[in-house]
Parts: C-alpha cells; structure tokens; sequence
C-alpha cells in the first residue's frame, strides 16, 4: 500500500496532476512584468522601512468551472470578495479586465478568456534594523 501512495506522489510531482484530476497544480498567476516588482519602493521614517502603496495585477485565464459564470458570480465565490459595493466599484473603475478590456458584473466569461485584477497594495511597516537571533 505504501510503495502505491508513493508511486501516485512521484507521478503527480512529474506531471503536475494527480491521476484522475483534469487540472494541474499551476494556478498561472503571473506578474505582469518586471517592471511591476521594480515600482514599489520603499522608505525609511522613525526607524521604520515603510513600502510605498502601490498596485499589483493578477493574471489568470479562466478556469474550466468559471464558464458561463458572471464576474460577480465567480468573485464573490472563488475570491470571496464579499463585499458588493466595493466590488462594483473596482469593476467600474475598470481594475478588472477581460481579455485586455474593462468589463462589467453580468459578463459571463468564455473558454479562453484571460482575466486581469489589478489591486492595490498597502504593506505594514516592519524595523529598519535586524533583531538578533533569540533561538538558542
């Protein structure tokens, strides 16, 4: 039983899927480009390294059950993003896109859409210096 379990392990780490699962272990999301990580910067105040805000886009392209679904729809479910109001106007101001263009709450999306979510970041300020290591 145990040299099964371990066979069904190293195939799904090969493969990047588990026998019987259609989807792989990838969920695509990627960073728009370089340029994105290089734009945050950040600062020094009383002590403290503070990050700039900034803003952060997610690319995915639309998985197999999200076909036919609004964008309402998958991202008060799939992203538990509850909120309503604040999700209209995230779509409104045109944060969410498909397929390179702003969309609205009641489009239903299409094999091979590609969605795009553009957030916006706030980091906690963490100490400039480093602490020593306490663990003996």
């Amino acid at each position: 039983m145990f040299d099964v379990i371990q066979q069904r392990r190293k195939h799904a780490w090969k493969t990047g899927k588990h026998p019987g699962q259609t989807g792989t272990k990838n969920l695509n999301l990627t960073v728009d480009s370089d340029i994105d990580l290089n734009e945050t910067s950040y600062y020094f105040e009383n002590g403290l390294r503070k990050v700039y805000p900034y803003y952060f886009t997610f690319n995915t392209h639309v998985k197999r059950r999200w076909i036919a679904r609004t964008v309402k729809d998958v991202f008060t479910t799939e992203f538990l993003h509850g909120d309503v109001a604040r999700l209209e106007e995230v779509v409104g101001s045109g944060r969410v896109k498909v397929n390179g263009k702003p969309t609205k709450l009641d489009y239903k999306f299409k094999d091979n859409d590609f969605l795009e979510s553009a957030v916006h970041r706030l980091v906690l300020s963490c100490l400039e210096t480093y602490l020593p290591d306490t663990n003996v």
